[in-house]
């Protein structure tokens, strides 16, 4: 459990950084463009995040496994870095050519308006950068650079929130659409800097030569690509799907709303899973016995979960507050489906906890059920329930795959490594459920201020039937620790 906590809190404080960042990103988009703005430019990322699910070949897990499983081998992880980027770069610069032709057919077919083909053409130059930058972050996973990985993220986050407020400031919708080619080089550049310094302190050379391009070596990472690309593609499109029905049935301002949702959701998400999974994957590489990977997953359950339900309950008694201070007033409604979305997260999380070993074992065939599992439970909730529930109609799908999920996960890691959940964590899931159920219920059918204290009173019997001192005093060391270093 130290070894996590470390990782967690070394990568913690630049989480909430770029977080606070992103926030402060979105807030300023969302005052200058509205739910309009912010549904346009939420599509547009998500159809540039589709079309680099082919450009990438999925290999970011299969660099990950490579450099991590022999990180001494350092003329072949050369090869793996030279010719990644060779061949994600070709694949890259026709993709957006292509897009470039097809730009008005593809305007009308995903905004419904052939005038916005520009906006597909601009953003489009994003894909090559987007593309190189999942190398550059699979690189430095790789040699588990968690330090790198959090200075790159805090600098490319601040100069994407200076770039991009300049940009919507001054040309509205246009200079939004603008940023999004223009902090991708940012962020390319940045990641690639950090991640030479990975190859530096590991004593590899980072000049590249031609001759270390061998399309050979693509056959080991394509071996996790192929699997990737499907579920990737799979996942973007049928984002994209969920936003034409939104879009065509409730308007496109409601897709605005769903965008504030989604992003709130997958901001706090992404504070506690990304500080873990520079640790988490690598680590389950790295095991090479059932009980070692069964033992290494229940531990890691065991602090996400520890970390994400104190989250979660604060989220559910504030979200009217947060909202408004997030976005404006314009996105209010938001806050009626937030809390279908904060209970389909705490089953995220046990289902990122139990799936993850599918991609470092690797167990292809289960990756694309659990896949098809996902999107087609969620596109099927909001094609036959959004005229009957309207937006909330995604949150109970969102809801009912992520439970499915974990069911799944749970059963197929049982049969495959004899994966059992240890008592701790049974118990911890338990309490966790009821602890949610009981601050939901509060939060519907009490006022606000009592509602306040009983969440609090909750929080506060839900951490001591479940937090060890020992894991607080740890934590506490570590901090003090770090302080005193750097004061020194």
């Amino acid at each position: 459990m130290g070894k996590r906590i470390k990782a967690f809190l070394t990568m913690g404080f630049a989480s909430v950084i770029q977080v606070l960042i992103n926030v402060l990103r979105t807030k300023l988009i969302a005052v200058i463009l509205g739910p309009f703005g912010i549904s346009i430019t939420s599509y547009l990322n998500n159809f540039i995040a589709t079309i680099t699910s082919f450009t990438n070949l999925g290999i970011n897990n299969g660099i990950i496994k490579e450099i991590s499983k022999d990180k001494d081998n350092k003329e072949y992880i050369k090869k793996v870095e030279a010719t990644s980027y060779a061949v994600t770069t070709v694949l890259s610069i026709i993709a957006v050519l292509i897009i470039a032709f097809m730009s008005k057919n593809i305007a009308e077919r995903i905004l419904k308006d052939t005038s916005y083909y520009s906006y597909i053409i601009i953003s489009s130059i994003a894909i090559p950068f987007l593309t190189l930058n999942l190398i550059n972050i699979s690189v430095i996973n790789g040699f588990s650079g968690i330090k790198e990985l959090g200075k790159a993220n805090v600098i490319s986050s601040i100069v994407s929130l200076i770039v991009s407020t300049l940009l919507t400031l001054f040309f509205k919708t246009k200079g939004a659409v603008y940023s999004i080619p223009v902090t991708a080089f940012i962020t390319c550049i940045v990641y690639f800097f950090y991640g030479s310094k990975c190859f530096k302190s590991n004593g590899t050379i980072t000049h590249i030569n031609i001759k270390d391009i061998q399309i050979s070596v693509m056959k080991p990472l394509i071996r996790y690509g192929i699997v990737v690309i499907f579920t990737s593609v799979l996942t973007n499109y049928s984002m994209l799907f969920i936003r034409t029905i939104i879009i065509n049935n409730l308007g496109i301002e409601a897709n605005g709303i769903f965008q504030s949702v989604w992003a709130m959701t997958n901001q706090y998400m992404m504070l506690i899973l990304s500080a873990l999974t520079i640790y988490y994957m690598p680590t389950l590489c790295s095991k090479g016995t059932k009980d070692e990977m069964s033992k290494e997953m229940n531990d890691t359950l065991n602090l996400v979960l520890k970390l994400i339900v104190p989250v979660l309950i604060l989220v559910l008694n504030t979200r009217w507050i947060l909202i408004r201070v997030l976005y404006s007033a314009e996105f209010v409604a938001a806050s009626i489906i937030v809390p279908i979305f904060l209970i389909a997260d705490f089953f995220k999380t046990i289902a990122w906890c139990l799936g993850m070993p599918l991609y470092t074992i690797p167990k292809l065939k289960m990756q694309i059920i659990a896949e098809i599992i996902y999107d087609g439970v969620m596109i099927l909730f909001t094609a036959f329930f959004i005229n009957k529930v309207g937006l909330f109609s995604i949150g109970i799908g969102y809801f009912v795959s992520q439970l499915l999920l974990s069911i799944t996960y749970y059963f197929y890691m049982k049969k495959t490594i004899d994966f059992e959940l240890i008592k701790k964590n049974l118990k911890l899931i338990i309490t966790s459920v009821i602890a949610l159920a009981l601050t939901l219920a509060s939060s519907y059918f009490i006022s606000k201020g009592t509602e306040i204290l009983i969440s609090v009173g909750i929080l506060i019997l839900w951490i001591k039937i479940n937090i060890d001192k020992s894991e607080v005093t740890m934590a506490i060391e570590f901090v003090k620790n770090k302080i005193n270093k750097k004061l020194n």
